[in-house]
């Protein structure tokens, strides 16, 4: 199966960020190609790293965002079960993959703790 990666709005720093992933975070990015296989290899990331004043796991490189726009619930539902079946995060009560919304849009927020 081929994988389609696209970055949101074609930003090129999210494309360096991927590949700065990759390198930094390798877990984390085999759950987002995870995610991905899942989603039959279509899926847009839209946040990896936000940078030193930022107070979330993106600024460790250990945070993800994946747009949903367009998906089924049931199956963006699914998605975050499997992952987090497969993937369990390691600490109590929290959650490898999570679906919400923050802002003004849907996604699914992956994370992981450090590797």
């Amino acid at each position: 199966m081929k994988l389609n990666i696209n970055f949101k709005d074609n930003d090129i720093n999210l494309w360096g960020d991927w590949r700065t992933l990759l390198i930094k975070n390798p877990h984390l990015s085999l759950i987002v190609l995870s995610l991905a296989e899942k989603w039959n290899g279509q899926l847009t990331i839209t946040s990896i790293y936000r940078g030193e004043n930022d107070n979330s796991v993106h600024k460790y490189w250990h945070g993800v965002d994946i747009r949903t726009r367009g998906r089924e619930k049931t199956a963006l539902k699914a998605a975050v079960s499997y992952i987090n079946r497969r993937f369990p995060y390691g600490k109590k009560g929290i959650k490898t993959a999570i679906y919400g919304t923050k802002g003004h849009f849907d996604h699914i927020h992956l994370q992981n703790m450090n590797v």
